[in-house]
């Protein structure tokens, strides 16, 4: 009974942590500080270092991350390690959704006017039309998901997008299949 209960505070503990540090980051991004610190990082490298934090994961679940990336390196201004936040949250709540069995699909292309666009795509139930906005704000969650996160993820992951130039949006709503789309303005070289 002691392991059971200790167990399930180091469990509470290490989610109250990661709530912590995500609002700490927010509110470093909101004063930005960090866009001073700027250089060029590649989308497609970025994408590969979070497949290869997440896919121990993507296994377990026998879940599968497709990827389709263009011949061209896609190039942004900004700091890896927050693109990787953003990119890890997205592909995080798309293990989440995703059934096992199921099928994940990240895209890098260069979108009309020259930005970089990155979409990720789950194949769980969809988010409904009223809240393709509102899951963007902070510790709103869709009602029935039984994820038991925090509700800070995306709106990080929008902050992070707005921090480099770019927007971040669910591309579908009421679809199945949450597709969320990021555009970044691209570094041309």
């Amino acid at each position: 009974e002691y392991r059971r209960t200790l167990g399930s505070m180091l469990g509470e503990l290490d989610r109250m942590t990661r709530l912590v540090e995500q609002l700490l980051q927010l509110a470093q991004l909101e004063a930005g500080a960090l866009s001073r610190r700027f250089v060029p990082v590649s989308l497609r490298q970025a994408v590969e270092r979070v497949l290869r934090a997440y896919e121990p994961l993507a296994e377990a679940q026998r879940l599968r991350i497709l990827t389709a990336f263009p011949a061209a390196d896609l190039q942004v201004l900004g700091l890896e390690e927050l693109l990787v936040e953003l990119l890890g949250n997205l592909l995080d709540n798309a293990l989440r959704h995703t059934p096992g069995g199921g099928t994940i699909q990240i895209d890098l292309a260069e979108l009309p006017g020259g930005d970089a666009g990155v979409a990720v795509v789950d194949g769980g139930p969809g988010i409904p039309r009223e809240y393709a906005q509102i899951i963007f704000e902070r510790f709103v969650q869709v009602p029935g998901s039984k994820t038991g996160t925090t509700g800070l993820g995306l709106p990080l992951a929008a902050e992070i997008a707005r921090l480099h130039g770019g927007k971040l949006e669910l591309a579908n709503p009421g679809q199945p299949g949450a597709r969320f789309e990021c555009r970044l303005p691209r570094v041309r070289s």
